[in-house]
């Protein structure tokens, strides 16, 4: 889960550029283009979304009159031979609309203006270097080429900006970088050459008056220098006029990116570099920040606010600014401020997103999807304070994974696929009858790849082509749960008493992936897997084990070993940014962080009030529990760093809030009587008093389902008494949850 989890963060569901225009906010995902509001003080709101799909990482620029908006793949070096970009009029800035879409290979970088496009493109096969290309796009529906300019480096061509009618291009060379500048009213050819003293510095630095550059650090931990340049009102023989230099900050900050505000203020987006003896230590590694400073007398910067956002994948991705608006995003929220006229940051709205994607019961976009004997919900959690019920679907299963973003899979003795594009109306497009008696307890899900742990049977395997789901492989031996490495796949059995690692033959398969040495079998019975980085994390009984992922053919070197903590028999493991969840099987959820050297610190643990062997799914900031018979639960988990400076040592907080249940609104007791028989039904809380008579009087033999009404009854446990015309009485026990 944790693999599928961590290569989805930026690429299935992350958020990766946005733009502003006034009151209207643009993200670009793999996803597609999602409009926001921004014109209420305490919100973000979002509006619509545009299906357009530019890749991973794909990017977007706004025009300089405001009207267009510019898409593009994402590939920094232009290495992808089907990269496009698109043209969309923001015009009427909700309202955003498509113009045009085309395939340009090997796109490095583009910018746009009402009136001109510049592609540059990186080394191409068969050809000496990248290119750059000027368009009229007066009729966005049909580019006129104008000029363009050949390459002739080892690289090619990386970032352009147009800014003041001059185009800004940095072609790359293996020993450094040379700013080439055009200007759009004369034939398309450079007027001036450039080598800064430092390579890679032109992203999005640039403004109409002035552009910052700031240095890279080659190393981590050393110094860094901002270098101011003024760009008005130069020659051509002297294009960059330096103004002043200086020391950014200690400790190794490298600004990222640079926006004008105020005329005289300035926004860095800024990120901590790695420090030394800390690698691997949290996934991300970088502790991101918001800056602003000012230039004082043309000479000198003079620092006013700083922002700290988060460590690890938690920080600012990009900043965009209109006026003294910023907007920025995190993997976990997107937000919307300003900047005073003092230079101070100040956040005005928030917007919860969830980014995890591919887990048990989260699609990536605030929805969650939960499965009961009967029910498969789909429920909206942008509020997790006040979670929305989408769509309930009478349907029976006893395990839900999702597929891709629109598609799930929900599991017991048969697998049902379903399209959830739309929540509120899940549709089924497939089922597959396992039979010979199997049940899954678990999904592992990688790609269009379905690995069926089976409790009876063996593993299944089910590969994923469109809407239909293809029987690839089975392996005989029993797993209790699975994991995806890069050098095949992890499975934990239930009839191994003793460490092992085995290769099993499969049956032949058409599908060239599915080969008998990717399958490798280690743990001991019942084990639950997870995966840090490189480091496997086997729960198996109470001892929890980390391994290396690496040499799985092999034997493997095992890291760290713990059986103590009060752990009485692991039933789940989940591992989130540094932090490890565990549950125990009988009552407890404890709550790990990864330290240094591959051991594992208790941060805390607490007893939600049922029976484990259930499935759970986490966020940065949400643990929702599928806790069986009593519904479902969800738990706040707050784990803030108060490190500000430092790493080394970095002091934990928890804290748990129960919010609302949103699945059980009464309890439905199931009653089955022999023949026609007098009974009473009462209610009774812990402390033995009647709450209130639920059911009195004469029913027929046979089956009866007798809805109880939990409104307005305290939290707690309860009891219902069942008596009879002989006095005889059942008690069955039930819990409410809030």
């Amino acid at each position: 889960t944790l693999e599928r989890l961590w290569s989805g963060l930026k690429s299935a569901s992350g958020v990766t550029d946005i733009a502003v225009k006034g009151d209207a906010g643009y993200t670009i995902t793999p996803g597609g283009l999602d409009v926001y509001d921004l014109s209420f003080p305490d919100s973000i709101r979002f509006v619509q979304r545009l299906d357009i799909d530019h890749g991973r990482d794909a990017r977007l620029r706004r025009a300089e009159n405001d009207t267009i908006l510019l898409a593009m793949h994402g590939n920094k070096f232009g290495t992808d031979s089907l990269a496009e970009l698109s043209l969309i009029s923001i015009a009427d800035p909700l309202s955003p609309v498509i113009l045009v879409r085309v395939i340009y290979p090997f796109i490095s970088d583009a910018d746009v203006t009402g009136v001109h496009l510049v592609v540059t493109t990186s080394q191409e096969p068969d050809s000496q270097g990248g290119a750059i290309s000027l368009f009229d796009i007066t009729n966005p529906r049909r580019w006129k080429g104008i000029d363009g300019d050949g390459s002739v480096d080892d690289i090619g061509y990386v970032r352009v900006n147009i800014a003041g009618g001059r185009v800004y291009a940095e072609d790359t060379f293996v020993d450094g970088v040379v700013v080439k500048i055009y200007d759009l009213s004369r034939e398309f050819y450079p007027i001036s050459w450039w080598s800064p003293p430092f390579a890679f510095a032109l992203d999005e630095a640039y403004s109409q008056r002035r552009a910052v550059m700031v240095t890279d650090i080659p190393w981590p931990g050393e110094e860094v220098y901002y270098h101011i340049y003024r760009l008005d009102d130069l020659d051509e023989e002297r294009p960059f006029d330096l103004l002043t230099s200086g020391n950014l900050l200690p400790g190794g900050y490298r600004p990222v990116g640079v926006e004008l505000l105020h005329d005289s203020l300035l926004l860095f987006r800024g990120e901590r570099s790695l420090l030394p003896g800390h690698r691997n230590l949290f996934l991300g590694h970088l502790q991101k920040t918001l800056l602003t400073a000012r230039i004082v007398g043309d000479t000198a910067l003079e620092f006013v606010d700083r922002l700290d956002i988060g460590l690890a994948r938690d920080g600012v991705e990009k900043v965009t600014s209109d006026g003294s608006r910023i907007f920025w995003h995190t993997l976990t929220g997107l937000y919307s401020g300003h900047v005073d006229e003092e230079g101070f940051i100040v956040v005005e709205g928030e917007r919860t997103i969830g980014m995890l994607s591919y887990d048990v019961a989260g699609d990536g976009r605030d929805r969650v999807f939960a499965v009961t004997t009967d029910t498969l919900y789909g429920m909206d959690f942008s509020d997790p304070s006040d979670p929305v019920i989408l769509s309930r679907r009478g349907f029976r299963a006893e395990g839900v994974a999702m597929v891709d973003r629109d598609r799930l899979i929900t599991f017991d003795s048969v697998v049902t696929l379903f399209d959830v594009s739309d929540p509120s109306n899940p549709v089924i497009l497939e089922k597959v009858h396992l039979g010979r008696g199997r049940t899954v307890w678990e999904a592992e899900v990688s790609d269009s790849v379905i690995v069926l742990c089976c409790l009876e049977g063996g593993t299944v395997v089910l590969v994923l082509r469109g809407d239909r789901l293809y029987r690839a492989c089975e392996v005989e031996a029993q797993s209790s749960d699975a994991l995806w490495t890069d050098e095949g796949l992890l499975l934990t059995t239930l009839d191994r008493t003793t460490e092992v690692w085995e290769e099993f033959p499969v049956v032949e398969s058409q599908y060239d992936w599915c080969s008998p040495e990717q399958l490798q079998v280690w743990g001991k019975a019942g084990a639950s897997l997870t995966r840090a980085g490189d480091t496997v994390i086997v729960g198996t009984g109470s001892a929890i084990v980390l391994s290396e992922a690496k040499n799985l053919p092999n034997a493997p070197r095992f890291l760290h070993s713990t059986s103590n903590v009060r752990i009485t028999n692991i039933t789940g493991l989940e591992y989130h940014e540094g932090f490890l969840f565990v549950e125990d099987s009988f009552y407890s959820f404890f709550l790990f962080r990864l330290n240094d050297n591959l051991g594992l610190d208790r941060l805390g643990w607490w007893e939600p009030n049922w029976i484990g062997d259930q499935r759970f799914y986490v966020t940065d900031s949400l643990l929702i529990c599928a806790e069986g018979r009593y519904g479902l639960q969800s738990f706040g988990v707050h784990i803030s760093t108060l490190s500000v400076l430092e790493l080394q040592e970095v002091d934990m907080e928890t804290s748990l809030e129960l919010w609302p249940n949103v699945v059980v609104e009464q309890a439905t007791m199931q009653l089955q009587l022999p023949s026609t028989q007098a009974i009473s039904l009462s209610l009774y809380n812990s402390s033995g008093r009647v709450e209130h008579n639920v059911v009195a009087g004469e029913f027929e033999a046979g089956e009866h389902l007798i809805e109880i009404e939990t409104t307005g009854l305290p939290v707690g446990m309860y009891w219902i008494v069942l008596k009879n015309h002989s006095g005889e009485q059942t008690l069955q026990q039930f819990q409410v949850i809030r």
